[in-house]
């Protein structure tokens, strides 16, 4: 009956979130909503599995951003980072089509 039982292990953490995984690599990563993002790559990052964070970490395109993010922060240049539309403000100011309704346009006719 053993034989039938799949005993394997998972192959990535499944409960691992990104803000822990963020914890892990506080000084290149940036968290938005629930996803991950390499800051000097404005890529983001799959959290579930280290490896994969790890490999994308020692690329060489990742390496060459990096360069060039310190060396912008050294000349007092501000470095922009992604953000997921979960992460925005819900102000009904800070969103302009808010502000656009159709039926505007009929009243001026």
């Amino acid at each position: 009956m053993d034989k039938f039982l799949n005993l394997q292990k998972a192959k990535c953490a499944r409960l691992v979130t990104a803000h822990q995984r963020h914890s892990e690599y506080p000084l290149w990563t940036h968290v938005s909503g629930s996803k991950l993002f390499c800051t000097p790559c404005n890529k983001m990052i799959d959290h579930l599995r280290k490896s994969s964070v790890d490999s994308h970490r020692k690329s060489a395109d990742h390496r060459s951003k990096e360069d060039k993010m310190k060396e912008a922060q050294c000349g007092g240049e501000t470095v922009k980072k992604q953000r997921t539309l979960d992460s925005w403000p819900k102000s009904s100011d800070s969103i302009w089509w808010y502000s656009i309704r159709p039926d505007c346009f009929l009243e001026q006719y």
